[in-house]
């Protein structure tokens, strides 16, 4: 799969980093916080940048995750439903690149879109 061929790459997730898409509304800081304190992630940084539908969050952690726990806890701290449906279908496409050392490509953030 061709990630450059839906937009500008920005970030890119990693087994300490999760990264959140908010369309339209602010992020929602107590839920973010609460999920992380709940799942025990140890939050060390977050970055928040605007984007022009919304916001992006970057959320680095002591604690490594799975991509499939990396996905649902973004899902649960309110990233965009429709971005982590997606991230989904990715997920399950990447069987074949985690033994090619892809296991992260599912999991980006895009500057701007071309389509």
């Amino acid at each position: 799969m061709n990630l450059s061929t839906f937009g500008v790459v920005d970030r890119r997730g990693s087994s300490r980093t999760l990264l959140l898409d908010f369309d339209g509304k602010p992020p929602d800081w107590e839920r973010i916080h609460n999920v992380a304190r709940r799942h025990r992630l140890k939050p060390v940084a977050m970055e928040l940048y605007r984007t022009r539908h919304g916001w992006h969050v970057v959320v680095f952690t002591r604690r490594r995750v799975e991509p499939w726990q990396a996905l649902v806890l973004q899902a649960l701290m309110g990233s965009d439903w429709r971005r982590e449906s997606l991230n989904l279908l990715r997920l399950w496409d990447t069987a074949g690149q985690v033994q090619r050392g892809l296991k992260w490509r599912w999991n980006v953030l895009y500057n701007g879109k071309t389509a």
